[in-house]
C-alpha cells in the first residue's frame, strides 16, 4: 500500500498545548462503505449517523410505495454505501469543522502512526 495523505485538524490553541489534534486520511473509507451508520457513530458524527439511519428507513419503506420497489430499494442502499465510502473523510472533516476544529495542514505517511510522527517531528518549527 502506498502513501496516504492526512488532513490535520486542530482546535484553537492546540499548537501550544500539543493536544486536540486529529488526522483524517483522505480517500475511500472502507469502514464507511461497509457499515455507514455504525462507522458514523464510532467517529461521533451523530447528525450524519441519524441522517443515514433515516435514509435507510426510507429505503426500507420503498417496496411498499412502488412496483419493483424492492429492487430499487436494494440499489438505493448500495448507492448510499458507495457514496458513504467516497464521502466518508469529507463528512468526518465537516463534523470536525462543526466542533471548532480548523484545517491547519496536510501530511503524508504510510499509515496513521507514520503521518503523526512526521507531523509532530516538525511541529516545533512552526510550519508543517
Amino acid at each position: 500500500m502506498g502513501m496516504g495523505i492526512y488532513a490535520i485538524h486542530e482546535k484553537d490553541g492546540a499548537k501550544a498545548a500539543n493536544s486536540d489534534v486529529v488526522l483524517v486520511r483522505d480517500g475511500f473509507s472502507w469502514g464507511a462503505f461497509l457499515l455507514p451508520p455504525l462507522w458514523a457513530f464510532y467517529h461521533g458524527m451523530w447528525p450524519v449517523a441519524f441522517l443515514m439511519l433515516a435514509a435507510y428507513g426510507g429505503l426500507a419503506y420503498l417496496p411498499e410505495l412502488m412496483t419493483g420497489g424492492e429492487a430499487w430499494g436494494d440499489l438505493g442502499v448500495l448507492a448510499m454505501m458507495v457514496l458513504a465510502g467516497f464521502l466518508g473523510s469529507d463528512l468526518r472533516q465537516w463534523t470536525l469543522k462543526l466542533r471548532g476544529y480548523d484545517l491547519t495542514g496536510v501530511v503524508g505517511g504510510g499509515n496513521l502512526a507514520d503521518a503523526e510522527r512526521r507531523f509532530f517531528s516538525v511541529m516545533g518549527t512552526g510550519f508543517y
